[in-house]
Order: C-alpha cells, then sequence, then structure tokens
C-alpha cells in the first residue's frame, strides 16, 4: 500500500466520521423542532387556565405574560434550530459530494444537477408536502403570540 493510498483512505476514514456526527446533530435538531407544538400547546392550557380560574387581574395577566413568553422562547429556539438544520443539511450534502455518493433527498424541491438514491419529481409533491415543517411552525406561531398580545389587553379591560 503506497503512502498516497493511506492517506486517502485516511481522509475518507475522517469524512466518514464528520458525516456520522453531523447526521447526529441534524438528526437532534429535527427532534427539538418536533417539540415545540408540545411546548405551544403548554401555552394554551395557562391561556385556558388564566381565564378559568384566575381571578384577579395581575394573576390572570402574569398567567397570560407567562404563556406569550414561552411561546416566544420557543419561537427563538424553533429559529435557531432550523438555522443549524440548515447549515448541517448542506454539510451533509457536501460531504457527500467529497466522498463521491449520491445525496439523500432532504427537501421536497430537489437541486438541480445533483444525483440522488431516490428522486422525488417536482410533479409528485403535493401540496402539503412542499411545506416545510420548520417554516410552517413559525409561521403558525406569529399569530399564536398575536392572540397571546389581544388576550393581554383583553385580560386588562375585561375585568369580571
Amino acid at each position: 500500500m503506497t503512502q498516497s493510498s493511506r492517506h486517502e483512505k485516511a481522509d475518507l476514514r475522517d469524512l466518514h466520521a464528520q458525516y456520522h456526527e453531523c447526521y447526529s446533530h441534524l438528526r437532534a435538531h429535527m427532534k427539538a423542532v418536533w417539540q415545540v407544538p408540545t411546548t405551544v400547546s403548554i401555552a394554551g392550557g395557562l391561556v385556558l387556565a388564566a381565564f378559568q380560574f384566575a381571578r384577579t387581574l395581575i394573576v390572570r395577566e402574569a398567567v397570560l405574560i407567562l404563556a406569550a413568553l414561552l411561546t416566544f422562547t420557543m419561537y427563538v429556539a424553533l429559529t435557531k434550530h432550523e438555522f443549524y438544520y440548515d447549515i448541517e443539511e448542506k454539510t451533509l450534502g457536501v460531504l457527500e459530494d467529497q466522498m463521491h455518493l449520491k445525496r439523500i433527498q432532504r427537501r421536497s424541491k430537489a437541486q438541480t444537477g445533483v444525483e440522488y438514491w431516490h428522486l422525488t419529481e417536482e410533479s409528485q409533491v403535493g401540496f402539503f408536502e412542499r411545506w416545510s415543517a420548520n417554516q410552517t411552525f413559525k409561521w403558525v406561531m406569529i399569530p399564536i403570540l398575536i392572540l397571546f398580545v389581544v388576550l393581554i389587553v383583553f385580560a386588562a379591560v375585561y375585568d369580571p
């Protein structure tokens, strides 16, 4: 075995290790993204508790503000996880190219000029399949945050 081929094997092992590390980080970020709706539903429970059980205005406002802050925090976390997910997804593509592998299609819309293991044609992608889960969560959370602000104002104005 020549010195050059030993270096190539070592480089390939390094790329392989980087690929596995990057993929595990990608999976961890995606797992965290799917936990966000649970937290938002907890915030919804806080809203219910604020109007059902809180008898004083100050307690109701505090619970609603807590729910809004929790939702805003999850929005920021979701944005950050999506940011790193995109970086890791692109890194995996580069590593696949460097290892001379066919790519795995990770988005609904495939990149042109890239060879994939399995390619879903754009004409086969349905309406909802075109949506990114991350983007959908983010766009749904914005009206929820606006709703919390409205509820906070409503609770301050309407004191039974």
